[in-house]
């Protein structure tokens, strides 16, 4: 869930420069740079879930832990 919300936030505030470029003619690299690295952020953080989710199943149906 947390990495869902970065992706969202990272679009959000990309889309947001792209309208501001659009608008104005004025690129701000730092804003598109945030939005790319909260983005990436994001996606890893979904990834590592599934990943961590995935092994926690494999564990469990090993009987290990018990």
């Amino acid at each position: 869930m947390p990495g869902l919300l970065f992706i969202l936030a990272g679009t959000l505030y990309g889309m947001n420069a792209i309208l501001i470029y659009q608008a104005t003619d004025n690129f701000y690299p730092s804003k598109v740079l945030v939005a790319g690295f909260v983005t990436i952020f994001g996606v890893l953080g979904v990834f590592c879930g599934l990943i961590l989710n995935r092994i926690t199943d494999l564990i469990r149906q090993q009987g290990v832990g018990r």
